[in-house]
């Protein structure tokens, strides 16, 4: 009977080990597989971060993963897990939920990339941070809701997330950075929050948009940010309070090839078109420069083949006109200024950027 007792306890203490084991000093603790290691820093103090998921193995059976909320009585604050080593050429293909606990902070960098069967996950309340490639790759993933005490996307954070359609923003996040969502093709729609600052570069290269909004307060000077957005059809401009006005990056509406309208602010310190900044945007047959703009870039609308007019709004000065910048566009383009004085400069303006006999006019006023 001793023997028996003593062999159910054994075994008893066996699954305890399977299931929980701690190491001596307790800097790692092994929980239903996920493995969290003990770290400390002045802001946060004594916490658990997720090392890896998949310390049982299972890498390619396991369907759901649950994160703790606490690990020996210290809250879990971040995901730090490197996907390349965990899993068979950093993909997965069989987890199909992912729960992480309220109180978690970080997602840090590639800790959720490449779950390839997610279709949806819950971000905490408390989260404030996706780091680079935080959410890269989850093929699977279609919404998404960033809550309020995120300010920040990351680079690269949802990167080629194809069946994102939808990401709705709690807060007020202040910067988009870098390929935060390129490459989101089913990512038709989105509203930008009021609150955003800054669009990173690439922030939506290769996206699915059809339209988009800018608010007043974005700063979009970094390069290609809509670039090869091939379904963009309209983008607005909601005014202007950026404190050194406007200013388009670098090949920003490069090849969005359906974009016809673009309206930009009427009340600006000034708008600043750059460098191939519609380049290949062959939709294109109008376009009003507001009297904002003062400056219209080398190559801006280069290779718009649709391109026939351009309305120069500006009844006072003409903006500067970079070499080629209406090159390759529609045969006998015209361009319409506001009165006889703008038109004659801009007819100088138009002729030095390449157009040999430039098809100027201007709008005529009737008093009442």
């Amino acid at each position: 009977m001793k023997k028996k007792v003593l062999l159910i306890i054994t075994v008893l203490m066996l699954m305890a080990v399977t299931i929980f084991s701690v190491s001596a000093a307790e800097k790692t603790v092994t929980l239903y597989g996920v493995t969290y290691e003990l770290r400390e820093n002045e802001k946060d103090g004594k916490f658990y971060s997720v090392k890896s998921y998949f310390d049982y193995g299972h890498k390619d059976t396991a369907e759901k993963i649950i994160i703790k909320e606490k690990v020996n009585g210290l809250p879990v604050l971040s995901l730090d897990v490197c996907m390349d080593k965990e899993l068979p050429n950093g993909e997965n293909y069989s987890v199909k939920e992912i729960i992480l606990p309220e109180g978690l902070k970080y997602i840090e960098d590639y800790a959720l990339s490449n779950f390839k069967g997610v279709e949806s996950i819950t971000l905490p309340s408390t989260l404030v941070r996706i780091d680079f490639g935080g959410m890269s790759g989850m093929d699977s993933l279609k919404s998404i809701t960033l809550p309020k005490g995120l300010t920040k996307v990351g680079e690269k954070a949802f990167d080629g997330c194809k069946s994102l359609s939808e990401v709705v923003f709690k807060g007020k996040v202040t910067s988009i950075e870098s390929n935060a969502f390129a490459y989101c093709t089913s990512l038709g729609r989105i509203t930008l929050p009021d609150s955003l600052k800054k669009l990173g570069a690439g922030a939506f290269r290769g996206s699915g948009l059809s339209s988009v909004t800018v608010p007043k307060n974005t700063d979009v000077s970094a390069p290609e940010i809509f670039r090869d957005c091939k379904r963009l059809k309209k983008v607005v401009f909601d005014g202007c309070k950026r404190k050194n006005g406007l200013r388009f990056g670098t090949r920003i509406f490069y090849g969005c090839t359906s974009l016809k309208t673009v309206k930009l602010p009427e009340k600006s310190e000034s708008v600043k078109i750059g460098y191939e900044s519609f380049r290949g945007c062959k939709s294109l047959t109008g376009f009003t420069l507001s009297s904002a703009v003062t400056k219209v870039g080398e190559k801006a609308f280069y290779g718009c083949t649709k391109l026939k007019k351009v309305t120069f709004e500006n009844s006072k000065t003409v903006p500067s006109v970079g070499k080629k910048a209406f090159g390759k566009t529609a045969k006998g383009i015209k361009f319409v200024a506001k009165n006889k004085k703008t038109a004659t400069a801009l007819k100088k303006k138009i002729k030095a950027a390449g157009i040999k006999k430039p098809n100027v006019g201007y709008v005529k006023y009737v008093k009442v």
